[in-house]
């Protein structure tokens, strides 16, 4: 036991001796100190269990959950600020990229090939948000949440930029399609922020309308509106990609469709009832 307890300390020792200097609190892409004892195999916390748990959710096995188990708190948060999930973030883009490299659209397709892309945790990151307030979610409206939206102070997620590069150069058209609600104040903040983070160029940005002729589910709402643009404007949905099964469920889905990483809060396919669904600084759950 004692040489055991002595092995850990000089892992402990080595990896302070190389930390670098810039892996501050402050940086968002930088690894915890708790994650970098995580990756050098000293266990923290119930790692393997909130290993599994968010490997459910990406699976959607684990659905419904407003907040991560309390046992996942600091789990969830060093993931979501450390290395791996640009890591499993890079995987998702990776294939999305290696597909549109090899689609073979006929001549009648080719024009009108579009991707489309969510927003939020999609193409701009929140994580600054949660990182002083919570990482939690709530399906109301919150205040602080939507102050920060209109800020438009939201961070492009760099591997979704590098998908939307490439998806340019190949003549995709690019359609934005997001939950948040279209007011005239979100819809410029939305607009400004996308462009200021390098998503400077699309064909269509959507917004959920408040007066919605869809039933209200987060899913017929986005599959109504990517249905209008096969049907209405002749569009051919070669890829979509979101960090929700919300987002990419309900026909029609896209000839391909690409999950990202995101177990700080889930989407579910609930009815809006004329309320937005929006994160929020919520304490954890208790489970």
């Amino acid at each position: 036991m004692a040489n055991r307890l002595f092995h850990v300390r000089r892992l402990v020792c080595c990896f302070l001796a190389v930390l670098p200097a810039s892996a501050g609190a402050g940086d968002v892409s930088a690894l915890s100190f708790v994650d970098r004892l995580r990756q050098i195999g000293i266990p923290v916390g119930d790692g393997d269990y909130c290993d599994s748990w968010r490997l459910g959710v990406e699976a959607n096995n684990v659905r419904g959950f407003t907040t991560a188990p309390r046992k996942c708190d600091n789990y969830v948060e060093n993931y979501m600020r450390g290395h791996h999930y640009r890591r499993d973030s890079k995987v998702v883009v990776d294939e999305a990229v290696a597909y549109a490299e090899t689609l073979h659209l006929s001549s009648a397709a080719a024009g009108n090939a579009t991707w489309v892309f969510d927003v939020d945790e999609t193409a701009l990151s929140h994580v600054k948000f949660y990182k002083r307030n919570g990482f939690g979610y709530h399906k109301f409206g919150e205040p602080a949440f939507m102050e920060w939206l209109i800020a438009g102070k939201a961070s492009a997620l760099p591997n979704t930029l590098t998908l939307y590069k490439k998806l340019l150069l190949l003549g995709i058209k690019i359609v934005f399609l997001s939950d948040r609600p279209d007011t005239p104040e979100l819809r410029n903040a939305t607009a400004t922020n996308l462009i200021k983070e390098g998503f400077d160029c699309w064909d269509d940005l959507i917004l959920r309308s408040e007066n919605s002729t869809t039933t209200g589910s987060v899913v017929e709402y986005k599959s109504g509106e990517r249905k209008k643009l096969e049907e209405e404007d002749g569009l051919v949905i070669v890829g979509n990609i979101g960090d929700q099964w919300s987002d990419l469920l309900g026909s029609p889905e896209g000839h391909r469709t690409f999950k990202l990483p995101n177990p700080a809060y889930y989407v579910d396919n609930y009815m809006l009832a004329g309320v937005q669904a929006v994160a929020t600084p919520v304490s954890s759950s208790s489970t």
